[in-house]
């Protein structure tokens, strides 16, 4: 079985499975099941899907980050971003 076919049939172990059944499915045999997905997953980094995905969502973070980091301020002192805060209170008008 190729790498990617690996993965895929992980993934079909846990289709609709639910939270529980796909956690006693990945904590079998001692956590072998979630550990080779893992690897398998993040094999051929720079060729994958899951790779690909990483790659877009940090341009996109990356490009859109000093933006709001302007609009809305870095970190208050409690660490949480003070964007968070802002929607969370546009949320509780609304």
């Amino acid at each position: 079985m190729s790498p990617r076919q690996k993965v895929m049939w992980f993934l079909n172990q846990i289709n609709d499975a639910g939270k529980d059944r796909a956690r006693e499915f990945f904590e079998m045999a001692g956590g072998k099941y979630v550990k080779e997905f893992v690897e398998l997953y993040n094999q051929d980094w720079e060729t994958t899907h899951s790779g690909n995905n990483a790659r877009l969502v940090k341009a996109i973070v990356e490009k859109i980050l000093p933006e709001l980091e302007e609009k809305f301020g870095k970190k208050n002192r409690s660490g949480r971003h003070r964007l968070r805060q802002s929607c969370a209170g546009q949320n509780a008008r609304t």
